[in-house]
């Protein structure tokens, strides 16, 4: 799914303004790491390989969000100039802070019951999931806060969407796989699906650019 949404992505956004393309093709990077890293995994898994649910192979996933958090930065600064950038991720650092709290939270006591034979590296790996996504969610909401003087851009839908599931997926995945052999895992893998189709839609929309509104005249006229 990822692997599709990342061609798809890549080859529709030929015809984009130049900042736009060079934002979705960054994106598009992100998903074919990702679909690398599954690629890579199953095909250990195949092999009678034993695969740590976090290990070596999250610097696909992991280079993924990174991606995608870059797409987000780029596509919220499309129409400034200089280094906002900068203050986007920054703005949307301090959300993600905010909410990891939140987050930590509610899994605290679940994660707790298998920390002890964690060992610190494949917690860290763990940890970085739902911190990241979060700041993925908290760019994209400052990245359409930002764009608020076009219509309703149905491709950051599409893009929320994914991140929502992807989150949800993540949170699953988290609890089910601290500890254990990628193989022993059980998250609930429906979350998954649902993000990887939400991105191949994404995808498929990725050229449909939103126009401005149109707001009525309000000076006197001549």
């Amino acid at each position: 799914g990822m692997g599709t949404a990342g061609w798809i992505m890549w080859a529709r956004s030929v015809d984009l303004a130049p900042h736009e393309r060079k934002a979705w093709r960054v994106m598009a990077l992100g998903l074919l790491s990702a679909a690398t890293g599954v690629l890579l995994t199953a095909t250990l898994v195949t092999f009678g390989v034993s695969v740590p649910a976090f290990g070596p192979m999250d610097i696909f996933f992991i280079t993924t969000y990174v991606l995608l958090v870059a797409a987000i930065c780029l596509l919220a600064r499309a129409e400034a100039v200089g280094r906002d950038w900068v203050a986007t991720l920054l703005d949307a650092s301090v959300g993600g802070i905010a909410l990891i709290a939140l987050v930590w939270t509610s899994i605290e006591a679940r994660l707790m019951e298998n920390i002890d034979r964690v060992p610190g590296w494949e917690l860290g790996i763990a940890l970085t999931y739902p911190f990241i996504d979060i700041i993925a969610i908290v760019a994209l909401m400052i990245l359409v806060l930002r764009r608020s003087t076009f219509r309703l851009d149905i491709r950051l839908l599409f893009v929320a969407l994914t991140l929502g599931f992807q989150f949800a997926a993540d949170l699953s995945y988290l609890e089910a796989g601290l500890g254990q052999a990628f193989a022993q895992s059980e998250p609930f893998y429906p979350f998954f699906v649902m993000s990887a189709a939400c991105s191949v839609l994404a995808s498929a929309v990725v050229d449909r650019t939103p126009l401005l509104r149109e707001y009525p005249e309000r000076s006197t006229p001549l």
